[in-house]
């Protein structure tokens, strides 16, 4: 998991890891206790094993420079994003997960990992 607290190093995340992983953006909060509990879930090794070409890059909403969740328009915590590029490398939003619901986000993954051969 990687922390992520501004713009350019979302940027950076995303470009870095694109075509190799499934990326999840997690918009999450230290105050918010089911927020916590999918970081707990998201770290877990063998949660890992569930989904292994997942890469999640974590932005605290109270811990950044950018307005990031306005970005994406976020106003449920915790929110997950599956994200992609088009063809002409425009990034896509693949599934939005709002809440606690890791049976959907693993669902999620699954679709994703099915649908673009990863």
């Amino acid at each position: 998991m990687i922390n992520i607290y501004n713009i350019n190093e979302l940027d950076t995340f995303i470009c870095n890891n694109i075509n190799k992983y499934v990326i999840l953006l997690y918009f999450g909060s230290k105050y918010c206790q089911p927020c916590q509990k999918l970081l707990t879930f998201l770290d877990n090794d063998d949660n890992k094993l569930l989904m292994p070409k997942l890469i999640v890059g974590y932005i605290d909403i109270n811990n950044h420079s950018d307005d990031i969740g306005d970005i994406y328009n976020i106003s449920i915590l915790p929110t997950q994003i599956l994200i992609n590029l088009t063809n002409d490398d425009k990034i896509i939003q693949f599934a939005k997960i709002e809440g606690y619901d890791i049976i959907k986000l693993q669902m999620e993954y699954n679709n994703y990992v099915n649908q673009y051969n990863i």
